[in-house]
């Protein structure tokens, strides 16, 4: 196996797939991507069994082969060389590994690509299209919900709905999170139907896949995004590279009943005032809970967060306020986490109580973005 190709290509396929490898697995080739030559260039694939990465990309091949290599090694190794100098790669059928770029010579140990898990298969055709930008901002949206680890398997997931409304002419993607404290949706109407429309799609994707998505998206200039779901995978194709992953089996909880209906927005206000005079204050509040206070009073939103340890904080900003004096306690960051994803200038605060469910939504509703947060004592 020998090729010959940039460092910034190879260093952009690893890196790709570096969250799906693992130096801790049971299985030493999982902490290892396969690399495939053929005579129209390289394909550099990745897994953790649930999630399988395929990249293609165009390079200079000499002698076709596979072979697989420690994915942190080589991301290591390619890093620290010049962007300059071309990369030779050359294989034996031992499988040691020899890369020559400029004055610099890497010996490393790789496994037999024989031995490589396969990815999961997906030979359906996509069912749906969308800009890269509006599936990309959705993501951004819901992920800081999604947990790491939790009871409930399901959580651990994003949950995609796709759907047509007989009000609506174009299908509406949706996106919900939760770990049990906020729940957050996001949607999109800017995607198609590139096959019959079906009458919905509803896919649990793990979070990792999704994190994974949403860095592939970041790097990409807007383009269409060809999506397929199936009974138990979701595959989705950003440019060169192809995404499948095993969907996660489960119920996902009736989210819809935790939200509480909006009989008027409690606070309107500045989203960046807010975010940023939040920030500051928040900084004393680092104990467990990251509680800080929010008062209101006419025309005033005060911020206040105590810790024992530490001190307290207090700032005051400009506030539309809509009703009577009102107090409410929240983890700082699920709202810092809320207002930097908001897509609007501005924010309401509907809640009822003081321990009731706090949604912010833009003003109007008709961004598709909405936030559940549940307030601490």
């Amino acid at each position: 196996m020998k090729f010959i190709c940039t460092r910034n290509i190879l260093l952009s396929a690893i890196r790709n797939l570096l969250s799906l490898t693992s130096n801790r697995s049971t299985l030493p080739i999982l902490a290892h991507a396969l690399l495939e030559t053929t005579p129209t260039g390289l394909t550099v694939l990745g897994t953790n069994l649930e999630t399988g990465f395929q990249g293609s990309y165009d390079v200079t091949v000499q002698k076709p082969g596979r072979v697989t290599v420690n994915a942190r090694a080589l991301c290591d190794v390619i890093k620290e060389l010049d962007p300059e100098h071309p990369i030779t790669w050359q294989a034996d059928e031992k499988h040691v590994i020899k890369l020559v770029s400029g004055n610099s010579r890497f010996t490393l140990h790789g496994l037999s690509a024989d031995d490589y898990p396969q990815l999961p298969a997906f030979d359906e055709p996509a069912q749906f299209s969308i800009p890269s930008s509006a599936l990309l901002t959705c993501l951004q949206q819901v992920l800081p919900a999604v947990p790491d680890q939790d009871q409930r398997f399901v959580l651990q997931s994003v949950l995609i709905t796709i759907s047509t409304q007989p009000t609506q002419e174009s299908p509406a993607i949706e996106l919900v999170a939760t770990d049990g404290h906020r729940l957050v949706i996001a949607e999109s109407d800017a995607g198609t139907w590139t096959t019959s429309a079906p009458q919905q799609l509803t896919a649990l994707i793990p979070k990792k896949a999704a994190q994974l998505l949403a860095a592939l998206l970041a790097q990409e200039e807007t383009l269409e995004v060809p999506i397929a779901i199936s009974k138990k995978l979701f595959c989705v194709t950003v440019k060169n590279v192809i995404l499948t992953s095993r969907l996660v089996e489960g119920t996902y909880p009736n989210y819809q009943q935790v939200i509480p209906v909006l009989n008027g927005a409690r606070m309107e206000i500045d989203r960046d005032n807010f975010e940023e005079a939040l920030h500051r204050v928040a900084v004393v509040s680092r104990d467990q809970t990251q509680a800080v206070r929010l008062a209101l009073t006419p025309d005033t939103l005060t911020i206040h967060a105590q810790n024992a340890d530490v001190g307290e904080g207090t700032e005051s900003i400009p506030a539309v306020v809509a009703d009577k004096e009102f107090k409410a306690g929240f983890n700082a960051r699920y709202l810092l986490d809320a207002l930097r994803t908001c897509p609007g200038k501005r924010l309401q605060l509907h809640m009822k109580e003081p321990l009731s469910p706090c949604v912010l939504v833009c003003p109007g509703g008709q961004s598709g973005w909405k936030h559940v947060i549940m307030p601490v004592r």
